[in-house]
């Protein structure tokens, strides 16, 4: 019974004036440092693929570049009969 007394006073605490946001901010951080420096294989894999997937996703989302007809490539084979046919080449 002592230790839901102690708990509801704890969170009597927290909760009360302003500083609920800032328990909120460090809770999160912790966290987040949890899941960089000592999270489960299970945990680390999961993220890993998740960040593979938002990358794959922006770049399905980016606009295809559009490529101008001016900048396609022409082979030109100059042979004796082409140049019968069109004349001397400069």
């Amino acid at each position: 019974m002592a230790s839901v007394n102690s708990l509801k006073a704890i969170l009597r605490f927290m909760v009360e004036g302003k500083r609920l946001p800032s328990y909120l901010g460090i809770s999160f951080v912790i966290f987040v440092l949890w899941l960089q420096l000592g999270a489960p294989d299970v945990v680390n894999n999961f993220i890993l693929r998740l960040e593979y997937l938002v990358y794959d996703q922006r770049f399905a989302l980016m606009p295809k570049a559009v490529k101008p007809e001016a900048n396609k490539i022409v082979i030109v084979d100059l042979d004796e009969r082409s140049l019968q046919a069109e004349g001397q080449y400069p």
